[in-house]
């Protein structure tokens, strides 16, 4: 680790494996996911995918107005074998029925020590936009 200044929320940024974090939670958090995909539960680790929410426009009366972005902190998949092996049957019958011929699920995770009125309106227009994609809110 690798400890900087404090953001306005009180949290230190943080760097792990020349990756710098918003919080020292944030940056576990990297491990343990790391572990994950080490362990073949997880693949595809990215770090702060990128999603449009509205795309960019070009209108008479406003000019150019740009794309509204969402940025996660961390994307993946959890592949099925994991969730089988480690949360059962039902979760994985749960699963068949919402993910029919699925071996993985696509997953955006968010760390949040506080939640903002523009993360929680992004937030909802993400679920709108993604709905395939799973939402997955994390503290510490």
């Amino acid at each position: 680790y690798r400890m900087k200044q404090r953001t306005k929320f009180g949290s230190v940024r943080t760097v792990v494996d020349g990756h710098t974090f918003h919080s020292k939670g944030e940056a576990v958090r990297y491990q343990e996911l790391k572990l994950l995909e080490m362990g073949n539960y997880i693949s595809g680790l990215e770090l702060q995918p990128r999603y449009t929410l509205v795309p960019s426009a070009d209108l008479i009366w406003y000019g150019k107005l740009r794309a509204i972005t969402y940025v996660g902190d961390f994307s993946y998949k959890v592949l099925k074998h994991s969730v089988i092996k480690h949360l059962g049957q039902g979760l994985a019958a749960k699963w068949a029925t919402l993910y029919p011929g699925y071996l993985s699920i696509p997953v955006c995770e968010d760390f949040k020590g506080h939640r903002t009125p523009e993360y929680k309106l992004k937030r909802a227009l993400f679920v709108r936009k993604y709905g395939e994609i799973y939402h997955l809110e994390t503290s510490s």
